[in-house]
């Protein structure tokens, strides 16, 4: 094949549309028996089509073309975490005869069957790792920005065609809590829950300290003067406590090489997150200080809703071969229903709020230990000695993989939610992805463009004046030289005169 023919390609493109699109949350719902319960819409067994589907499919559709076609060449992650892989599409299936709605299993198998397509196509590096960082992070400092908006307007901004659900604090089933002020209610952005929201913005905050490494420092500035805020307006909890823990690690482990990655030319950069952080804290103080009552922690009806979603999990697990072979993906909900000792509205029936014991429940033990595999052989892969990856990059990795695990303990948007899904597969992708033998080359290379200097703002102006400067070195120089010969001529003169 040319290189004329390889020259441009539509999937770069349609990757970046689809990286940036990741927490849209616009959705066709497919009706089913499960779609309403007790006459309300319930979210956790319905069938949907998103729009990033749609993109998916056909960037997939493009990939698959340049695949048969030679242009591409697809590679294959580890043994290790390829067995993984498998293990965990099949524990997904075991179930299909042992369930409520065989229909479940097969529309949840089909997602899991993407997202590990999805996983693919990251890890395969149709772009270079920090590009894909970069348009990632770009998707969701809109999220951002629209969340804080949301916060101080305590409603939706109409962004409907985007996937923005209609908020109200009033409403049922929004997320708020109760201050001595009233209800507040939580930032969504665009995404089906703040939980949600705060994930996002912990994984891209992490991601994108990798420009610390590479030249264009300053986006991480514009990050994190952007990401902070809007992870304080979600005010959740367990995403500050796995950020706040990435950081401290990331912090310790890198304490001896700072000094590399911020030179002291370089601390201006942290003035416009630090004013702009110490500016939402002195605006939502009081807010936050009930949020963070530890008094009132334990009576919370969101924690004792987490109590009595562990305690079902842990009743359906006893039950028959539950802990075997699982519920049935998508299916927890319909079988807790069953043994709860009242009736609660949809909004209420939601799953055991922890990734593992959601795996185990629905996907059954063989479920559980792949999913444990696959995060082991990631977390191992990183420290891979053979590719010579910069330590400050590896130990990036790594805090980003502790901060997913603790999202992972408090939560199950990261397996029942397509956008929640989909950041968990781009998480492990990306991370993959960075197993490669130019990575070192790659990171020396900006991604961004740099920030000029004078000269370069002022080419003109900067050309005068150094063409003023190097003539006056030169004019300087000519007369330095051109009075020599006239002192010599003088002393000669005053010789003469001596000897007469």
């Amino acid at each position: 094949m040319s290189l004329q023919k390889r020259s441009w390609s539509l999937l770069p493109y349609l990757l970046i549309l689809l990286l940036i699109s990741l927490p849209w949350q616009l959705r066709f719902i497919i009706p089913s028996t499960f779609t309403y319960y007790f006459g309300l819409f319930h979210e956790y067994t319905s069938f949907f089509i998103y729009l990033t589907d749609l993109i998916f499919a056909l960037t997939l559709l493009v990939w698959g073309g340049e695949l048969s076609s030679g242009k591409r060449k697809f590679k294959l992650p580890p043994p290790l975490i390829s067995l993984a892989l498998i293990a965990i599409l099949a524990s997904s299936l075991a179930p299909i005869f042992h369930t409520t709605s065989q229909a479940l299993v097969i529309y949840k198998t089909i997602k899991l069957t993407e997202f590990i397509l999805f996983f693919f196509l990251i890890s395969n590096r149709i772009l270079p790792l920090s590009k894909m960082i970069f348009w990632f992070a770009i998707g969701v400092i809109g999220q951002a920005v629209l969340a804080v908006i949301q916060f101080f307007q305590q409603s939706s901004v109409g962004l409907k065609y985007l996937g923005e659900i209609f908020l109200q604090p009033q409403l049922p089933g929004i997320a708020k809590f109760e201050t001595a002020q009233g209800l507040v209610m939580r930032a969504y952005g665009t995404l089906p829950h703040p939980n949600v929201l705060a994930g996002f913005l912990v994984i891209a905050l992490l991601f994108s300290l990798i420009f610390l490494l590479k030249p264009g420092k300053y986006f991480v500035s514009l990050t994190l003067a952007v990401f902070l805020p809007a992870l304080l307006v979600s005010f959740s909890r367990h995403a500050w406590l796995g950020l706040a823990l990435a950081l401290f690690i990331l912090v310790i482990l890198l304490r001896k090489k700072l000094g590399n990655l911020i030179k002291q030319q370089e601390l201006l950069l942290l003035v416009p997150p630090l004013l702009t952080l110490i500016l939402m804290l002195s605006l939502i103080f009081p807010v936050l200080n009930q949020r963070l009552d530890l008094v009132q922690f334990p009576q919370e009806e969101a924690v004792q809703g987490r109590w009595n979603g562990i305690a079902d999990s842990f009743q359906l697990l006893r039950q028959e071969n539950n802990w075997l072979i699982g519920v049935g993906p998508g299916n927890f909900t319909l079988r807790s229903a069953v043994i709860a000792e009242k009736d609660l509205y949809p909004w209420e029936r939601q799953p055991v709020h922890n990734f593992f014991l959601l795996i185990w429940s629905e996907q059954g033990i063989l479920g559980l230990v792949s999913f444990l595999l696959l995060l082991g052989a990631i977390l191992a892969g990183i420290w891979q000695k053979k590719l010579k990856q910069p330590l400050e990059l590896q130990i990036l990795l790594s805090t980003t993989v502790i901060a997913l695990f603790i999202l992972s303990l408090f939560d199950h948007y990261l397996v029942d939610i397509q956008q929640g899904a989909l950041l968990f597969w781009l998480t492990l992708g990306l991370i993959v992805a960075s197993w490669h033998k130019n990575m070192v080359a790659e990171l020396s290379q900006p991604v961004l463009p740099t920030i000029p200097s004078l000269a370069e703002l002022f080419p003109a102006k900067s050309k005068a004046k150094k063409q003023a400067a190097s003539e006056a070195i030169a004019k300087g120089t000519q007369q330095k030289h051109g009075d020599k010969p006239q002192a010599n001529k003088n002393k000669q003169k005053k010789k003469k005169q001596r000897k007469r």
